[in-house]
């Protein structure tokens, strides 16, 4: 990504986004998906002390976050056991600024980090042709619009427990915005949370559900591309028969756990939950 001169403002999403979170376990000198955490807005908002916030959710199971809210670039954020708002993000931090942004270590614990801005901290980068304001916390990168690089929520600091965190990628209104890639060769469903449409995930009928062994799912179109995505994220291509609106799987390889199946056409996304015995 190169560096340039930031020209206009990318406030922070308030609406329809999702965020993936890799981490990776180095303690082998390579790189092995440790685990990947999925964060969804889907446009909901909450008053929270007669602020409002918008939603924030775990895409693979619906559970409450936590809510966020963008004042001109100063992102706050409320964890889902708190009613106190902390600060997540400060895009506009000048050089000698000291700033107290929130952190999560393991799970849900939250903790508080100091930081002076150096003028040397403070850039651009870009971004899909877009100039973004970039600034350098603690050695961790923060975009406008985005978030850190170094993981959405988690402490961008070093650690004793091999594990190196990473924001993977991030949407917003149904754009992919890449953030560190494939850094195991892992391929883990970007796009899984974005641009579904409702109707098309309550109308996919698939039977046997829970399966061990040949589900059926009824599809309208020429499908492009059919696959399973397991509770890491992780992409598990399908071969399939597809005659008839009738898409034949055969699942018996897969091990037993719930996963998600997710079927591509042209102008259309089928997505349902699958249970495998």
């Amino acid at each position: 990504m190169n560096k340039v001169n930031a020209q206009n403002y990318y406030p922070f999403p308030d609406s329809i986004a999702t965020w993936v979170n890799v981490a990776y376990d180095v303690g082998g000198g390579s790189f092995v998906l440790a685990y990947s955490e999925y964060f969804c807005m889907n446009d909901e908002d909450t008053l929270i002390n007669n602020n409002t916030y918008t939603q924030l959710d775990y895409c693979l199971t619906g559970d409450y976050k936590g809510a966020l809210r963008d004042t001109a670039g100063i992102v706050y954020y409320v964890p889902s056991d708190s009613t106190s708002e902390f600060l997540l993000y400060d895009f506009w931090a000048a050089p000698g600024d000291t700033i107290n942004y929130y952190s999560e270590g393991s799970g849900s614990n939250g903790f508080m980090s100091q930081y002076i801005v150096q003028p040397s901290d403070i850039s651009s980068v870009m971004i899909n042709g877009q100039s973004r304001r970039e600034l350098y916390i603690e050695g961790s990168s923060w975009v406008e619009g985005i978030g850190c690089m170094q993981g959405f929520f988690e402490s961008p600091q070093g650690n004793l427990s091999n594990i190196a965190l990473f924001l993977y990628c991030m949407s917003e209104a149904g754009t992919v915005l890449p953030g560190i890639g494939e850094l195991s060769g892992t391929s883990l469903a970007c796009n899984l949370f974005i641009g579904l449409d409702e109707n098309s995930i309550t109308n996919l009928n698939v039977y046997p559900n829970p399966s061990d062994g040949i589900i059926h799912a009824e599809v309208e179109g020429e499908i492009e591309r059919a696959y399973f995505v397991n509770l890491l994220g992780e992409v598990i291509d399908m071969n399939f028969y597809h005659s008839n609106s009738i898409l034949e799987m055969n699942t018996q390889e897969l091990e037993s756990g719930v996963y998600f199946l997710y079927i591509e056409l042209e102008n259309r996304t089928y997505f349902s939950k699958i249970v495998i015995e």
